[in-house]
């Protein structure tokens, strides 16, 4: 049996990240919007395709407290 063990945090800062859109309001007001469903969605993915190329039966993902 091969399990892989991932470091979350960096998988969860770039999938948020790349969720992120920006929104310009005028007056130089910007926020970042990010669509939490879109994040998980390609997350997920990734740890599918690791798993898969890794073939690994599996996956355990840390997370820092």
């Amino acid at each position: 049996m091969r399990t892989i063990l991932i470091d979350g945090d960096v998988l969860a800062y770039q999938h948020a990240h790349s969720a992120e859109k920006a929104i310009n309001w005028g007056d130089g007001d910007w926020t970042l919007h990010a669509d939490e469903g879109e994040a998980r969605s390609h997350l997920d993915s990734q740890i599918l395709e690791l798993k898969q190329t890794l073939e690994a039966d599996k996956v355990i993902v840390v997370l820092s407290d």
